[in-house]
């Protein structure tokens, strides 16, 4: 079922920027030999690096577009016939990218900005890449897991359930009842917290670990007893009544399952690294005024009300 889906996503999916594709194939420069070939059309070949290119272009428009993150498959794990569609896109990108030469349209001014523009960003990226790339390896990755392990010995995990008010007088009333009927926790959740996620689930968050959440929760969370609500907590958040109904020693998971996650972030906390010492402590100077349309709006009303009350009335 899921192959079936995929591939309908496949076939939906409109062909990426034009301009885009131009450019991949104008600023680089490819070596080929035959078994890189997966398709002939019209006994033009098509090579391997082109149609698994397209189909990483392919699924990450469409992961920006759903949200979901689906890893591009490898070809021999894909059916003939999508394979055909690919084919057939990379295809016409090259007889369009021949006719576009043959035009003389890369001289246009306009044409030439794009494309200028579109080298700067892949050298760009290709530099943050080779950074981050050279730092993110293997060693750091590890030596990252083994440091986030040892911050959870001794830690302590709750299944934690919250109910949040805005109000303090509001969370007390229901904390009043709750002393009386501690079961209906789940159902006051339902019906009153302003987290509507955890809600729908009567309050229950799952397991977090016990400095996972605000300071003034985490020391509730040590003292109140299984399963009993804590008195109204306050939080940037609200009002909490919370409770947790299982503890559990804290343990890393394996390496394996968290370790691309952990690939991620440091990556991603390079990126920012790269930034910040770019930028370090440079003032920005805006050298353009401000000009706010709802004040010009006021003030041409203004004007209209005033000329219009100077206007002499006529006599009937």
């Amino acid at each position: 079922m899921t192959t079936k889906k995929n591939n309908i996503k496949i076939l939906s999916i409109v062909t990426l920027s034009i301009a885009a594709i131009v450019a991949l194939i104008y600023f680089s420069k490819r070596s080929y030999n035959s078994s890189d070939v997966v398709a002939k059309i019209n006994n033009s070949n098509i090579y391997r690096n082109d149609v698994e290119n397209k189909l990483t272009d392919i699924f990450q428009s469409q992961n920006r577009f759903s949200g979901v993150k689906i890893a591009t498959p490898k070809l021999e794990e894909i059916p003939q016939e999508i394979i055909k569609v690919v084919a057939k896109e990379v295809y016409i990108d090259q007889k369009i990218l021949v006719k576009a030469k043959k035009s003389g349209i890369e001289t246009k001014k306009e044409v030439k900005e794009q494309l200028a523009k579109i080298k700067n960003e892949i050298l760009i990226k290709a530099y943050i890449d080779s950074v981050v790339k050279k730092e993110v390896n293997d060693q750091a990755i590890s030596e990252t897991y083994t440091q986030l392990s040892n911050d959870l010995k001794g830690k302590k995990e709750y299944d934690f359930h919250h109910i949040v008010f805005k109000t303090e007088s509001q969370a007390k009333k229901i904390y009043n009842q709750l002393r009386k009927k501690p079961s209906r926790f789940a159902s006051y959740a339902k019906k009153y917290s302003i987290d509507k996620n955890s809600a729908k689930n009567g309050g229950k968050i799952g397991f977090i670990i016990e400095d996972g959440v605000t300071p003034e929760v985490t020391e509730i969370l040590k003292k109140i007893k299984k399963n009993k609500p804590s008195k109204p907590v306050k939080t940037s958040y609200g009002w909490h009544i919370i409770k947790y109904s299982a503890v559990r020693d804290s343990n890393p998971l394996p390496f394996e399952k968290v370790k691309d996650n952990i690939r991620n972030q440091l990556m991603q906390k390079k990126v920012n690294e790269i930034k910040s010492e770019i930028f370090n402590d440079s003032e920005i100077e805006i050298l353009i005024e401000y000009k706010d349309p709802l004040k010009d709006f006021d003030e041409k009303n203004t004007d209209k009300k005033d000329s219009s009350s100077n206007t002499p009335k006529e006599k009937k």
